[in-house]
């Protein structure tokens, strides 16, 4: 909780009317880290920033795919499987969602293209034409109208 609470203090100082939260699927599947407590601290963190921001719409953003889709941490789950379960958290508690990873795959099927061509040597860190397609989708996902008052704290 001591970074998202520096996080949120920061954006406090800044009075953000909208807070973009991507979810750390990859980061909860490298901690190994269960999946209810994955959920369970991707929803304290929205609290948090809710209770710092109560005026601020929380969005929040699933990442671009990585090449790391079929990597299994020791409870046989891949960082696809903490996205789901953001996604999860998401319509549970009623908050805007991009899920950017969906509409990034849904791009590459339409331009032939796969994952692979889209981040650096490491397998998930985005190069600069992966870059491109998540600026082009995430733009494309402020143009649609959303329910701005179920991601906000009251």
């Amino acid at each position: 909780m001591f970074r998202i609470t520096n996080a949120a203090q920061s954006l406090t100082e800044t009075s953000a009317d909208v807070v973009f939260f991507m979810t750390p699927a990859l980061g909860d599947q490298i901690r190994d880290v269960s999946i209810e407590d994955s959920k369970d601290y991707l929803d304290r963190n929205v609290n948090q920033i809710q209770e710092m921001l109560p005026d601020a719409l929380v969005v929040l953003v699933t990442p671009a795919p990585n090449d790391e889709s079929e990597d299994y941490n020791s409870r046989m789950l891949t960082y696809i499987d903490y996205k789901d379960a953001a996604v999860e958290v998401a319509e549970e508690i009623e908050l805007p969602l991009f899920d950017i990873h969906e509409k990034y795959l849904d791009q590459l099927e339409q331009k032939d293209a796969s994952v692979e061509t889209m981040v650096e040597e490491n397998g998930v860190t985005l190069n600069e034409e992966g870059n491109q397609l998540m600026s082009e989708i995430f733009n494309e996902e402020l143009t649609v109208p959303v329910d701005t008052t179920s991601g906000l704290g009251n």
